[in-house]
């Protein structure tokens, strides 16, 4: 009885999980402003960020989606940055160029002391969190400066004998570090030889030293031998935006229990703006009126089902020493079915408590769909073998 019990509510999951996932894709909505394009390319555009006439917040939200060689590619009007994704949780990923070059070998042009894309009077600054400062080269010295020439950061790398290459970036051939906590809008970047080349040895000359700000996640995840840059002229970096001095009726946002809006104080700039988040169990826009939409409840309750499954199993399991679950099948050999079954409880929950974790991700987009799940679920299922004894030993009883 005990088993039956489970194997139901097992089935009962199951079904909410299917109905789950049908419903919650039904509820993605765009995310943009009513009657603007959704996308440029493969990048989502939601609002505040806008492409046309009024369809973002304002013009320092404004987009140009760009036909290029490489097909439709979204660009900040403002900043002239490629734009590679938009998160409504405060961060851009552009295209950010390497922005500092010098490369002394046959009479090349030296590119030093370059300054990056000036972010002053927009809404975005450097990301502190996402970027780090990278040099590739060796025996070199690399400085991030501001526009005064104080410097604000640096690092040092040396000539290493080792022909691996790898991005630990740890000071041989290549050095990183943390940008200041401020919010830093523009800045220079030098690079100057701590001593001459060595050649004769082990040591190979590097001919080209650079240096620019990257989105660190990309470099190490990406980027196994920073010294392909030589053949790149951008690499990822994020910026952090917000709605600075900006009150909530301008958006025009109601009062209602799937979002709010509230005021937050930048203590490095000394202003003031405006942020909105959906309450938990909504997704959505809340920069849009009645942005935020509520989850499937279902996704509440076969989360609640599989607690109380995973309860019921292991209070059986410890009251009784697993007894009620293998005399069923004392009579076919039971040590092994025993082990089986044991085997079968825990791969079918975790496996279901799994693909419940992935449903109940407010993300639409990395929620699976409704075929999706069906398919894992039928993974899910007890070996042939387990199964087929199980029905045998209903018939004989």
């Amino acid at each position: 009885m005990a088993l039956e019990l489970i194997m139901v509510i097992l089935q009962m999951t199951t079904l909410l999980l299917l109905l789950m996932t049908g419903t919650t894709s039904a509820q993605n909505r765009s995310l943009a402003k009513p009657g603007c394009p959704e996308r440029c390319g493969n990048v989502s555009v939601p609002y505040p960020f806008g492409i046309g006439a009024g369809c973002s917040i304002n013009e320092t939200f404004s987009l140009e989606c760009r036909n290029t060689t490489y097909g439709l590619k979204p660009y900040l009007k403002r900043i002239n940055l490629e734009v590679l994704e938009i998160s409504l949780e405060f961060q851009v990923r552009v295209n950010h160029p390497v922005i500092s070059r010098s490369c002394d070998v046959d009479g090349s042009t030296v590119v030093n002391g370059s300054t990056s894309v000036d972010l002053r009077g927009s809404p975005f600054v450097f990301s502190d969190y996402h970027n780090i400062f990278i040099s590739v080269g060796c025996n070199n010295h690399a400085r991030m400066m501001d526009l005064d020439d104080k410097t604000i950061a640096q690092c040092i790398s040396i000539c290493g004998s080792s022909p691996d290459r790898d991005n630990s970036c740890f000071g041989i051939n290549c050095c990183q570090t943390r940008i200041p906590r401020t919010s830093l809008r523009t800045f220079k970047a030098s690079l100057n030889s701590i001593e001459s080349n060595q050649s004769g040895g082990r040591v190979q000359p590097i001919p080209c030293t650079y240096a620019f700000l990257v989105d660190r996640d990309w470099f190490r995840s990406n980027l196994t031998d920073p010294f392909t840059l030589q053949d790149m002229a951008h690499v990822p970096a994020v910026l952090e935006w917000r709605l600075y001095s900006m009150k909530r009726s301008q958006l025009g946002i109601p009062k209602y229990k799937g979002g709010n809006c509230g005021k937050f104080w930048n203590d490095n700039d000394n202003s003031y703006g405006i942020e909105c988040y959906c309450h938990w169990g909504y997704e959505g826009n809340p920069y849009l009126p009645y942005g935020c939409q509520g989850v499937c409840i279902g996704s509440v309750g076969a989360l609640l089902l599989l607690i109380a499954t995973w309860w019921l199993y292991k209070v059986m399991k410890k009251r009784n020493g697993g007894y009620l679950l293998q005399q069923q099948y004392l009579s076919l050999s039971s040590a092994e079915v025993g082990w089986q079954e044991e085997a079968f409880f825990e791969r079918c929950l975790t496996g279901i408590a799994h693909l419940g974790k992935r449903c109940l991700n407010l993300n639409g987009k990395t929620r699976p769909t409704t075929k999706e799940t069906a398919i894992e679920l039928e993974g899910i299922r007890m070996p042939q073998g387990v199964y087929t004894t199980q029905k045998n030993f209903s018939r004989r009883i």
